[in-house]
């Protein structure tokens, strides 16, 4: 998982860090797209069962309805593919973009 630090005084998440290397975290994928306040109940729930070292399985005791499963990636989830191969184009294309910007510039002194 990585996490930055932001000027919040805040640790945040993060699937990508761009850059020379780009680093992708495919725990990140999962774990660090925030959920809406509105699922707090979910948030409260699974801090009480990880406490107990319950683990939900997704049965019909989970506070997120079956919609709100759709919109967020899971552990296995057949979508985790395609999201890292995005992931890794948006590095590549970054990577690639900010080579043709610094070759204009130094043309352009």
């Amino acid at each position: 998982m990585i996490c930055t630090f932001s000027e919040d005084w805040h640790y945040h998440a993060r699937t990508i860090v761009g850059g020379s290397p780009s680093i992708i975290s495919t725990t990140g994928i999962v774990e660090a797209p925030a959920k809406p306040p509105t699922n707090q109940e979910w948030y409260i729930k699974q801090m009480q069962l990880a406490t107990h070292n319950i683990y939900s399985d997704g049965d019909e005791n989970d506070v997120i309805s079956s919609d709100g499963k759709e919109k967020y990636l899971d552990y296995g989830d057949y979508r985790i593919n395609f999201v890292a191969v995005g992931y890794a184009l948006q590095a590549l294309f970054s990577l690639s973009l900010k080579e043709i910007r610094s070759v204009t510039i130094l043309q352009t002194l």
